[in-house]
């Protein structure tokens, strides 16, 4: 297992703003879409996103940025590092284009693969082989499959997360207590195992493709019960179309919902609280 480190800005960086407060620009509160007010300097507990961002052209703010990096770098064995560049909305795309050269640049000096989201993929000065990140939709909408492809042009891979399928933070079922619906609605397992990576960006083929990644965020998150029970059974459909051949002769719904169904005892001898979700037939 190589563990990634993501610190991701110039969005999602009000806590920079806490502890150097020279470096972060006034939170955009008109971006707010949910939770409390941000007030710069001040500790925020909502869930809005999109309003914090860094001051760009400030050296002070570059000179940060390499001195992260390079103690992520010496922290990871691994090629990569990862710079975030999502939901930058409180950054112009001027600045958030300077940001994506920059941040890019230092992470190649350093040795490493940068990491980005795919909205980075808009930047004309992204570093050569960087690798982007796609959490747009399975059928992706607005500019989402053209930044993601940009990766690819540059000589770069992508990590395929669509939300609408293998988001865990995303609710199983509409009555589940735990999770949004924001990617379309509830993800059923059903709609986490019926897509295929390599038709979802065009132009994209599979040797583009560095993997999938289902990313568990934790809003609604605070217990590890509350974490087998948003990732699992999902986690093993995000497996499956991961790791196996579109055309397999065990890649179709029927086969995999009857196969996860017999793991249903080893789980929970692991002591794994997996909800056992009514679209699956379980053995007992």
């Amino acid at each position: 297992m190589t563990v990634v480190p993501e610190f991701d800005m110039p969005g999602h960086t009000h806590a920079v703003g806490l502890a150097y407060p020279e470096l972060a620009e006034a939170p955009a509160v008109e971006v707010i879409s949910e939770g409390s007010t941000p007030v710069a300097g001040e500790p925020y507990t909502g869930i809005g996103v999109g309003f914090s961002s860094l001051r760009i052209w400030e050296e002070a703010t570059d000179a940060f940025v390499r001195d992260v990096f390079a103690e992520l770098a010496d922290l990871t064995p691994g090629p990569w590092l990862h710079f975030g560049g999502d939901e930058s909305l409180g950054t112009t795309p001027e600045d958030f284009a300077r940001f994506v050269a920059s941040a890019s640049a230092a992470i190649t000096a350093l040795g490493k693969t940068p990491v980005a989201w795919h909205e980075a993929g808009a930047a004309a000065g992204l570093a050569p082989g960087t690798v982007g990140q796609f959490w747009g939709f399975v059928s992706p909408t607005d500019a989402a499959a053209r930044h993601a492809r940009a990766f690819a042009e540059r000589g770069g891979r992508l990590i395929l997360s669509p939300a609408d399928a293998v988001y865990l933070d995303m609710k199983p079922t509409a009555d589940s207590p735990l999770g949004f619906t924001w990617a379309n609605g509830p993800t059923s397992l059903a709609r986490a195992y019926d897509w295929e990576p390599t038709r979802v960006v065009d132009g994209v083929d599979e040797a583009a493709i560095l993997g999938v990644e289902a990313p568990l965020w934790t809003e609604t998150v605070a217990t590890l019960e509350d974490i087998d029970a948003l990732a699992f059974p999902r986690i093993a459909a995000a497996a499956e179309i991961a790791w196996s051949p579109a055309s397999g002769a065990e890649r179709s719904w029927a086969s995999f919902r009857s196969r996860v169904g017999g793991l249903g005892p080893l789980w929970t001898t692991l002591g794994i609280r997996f909800p056992a979700l009514e679209e699956v037939p379980w053995t007992t």
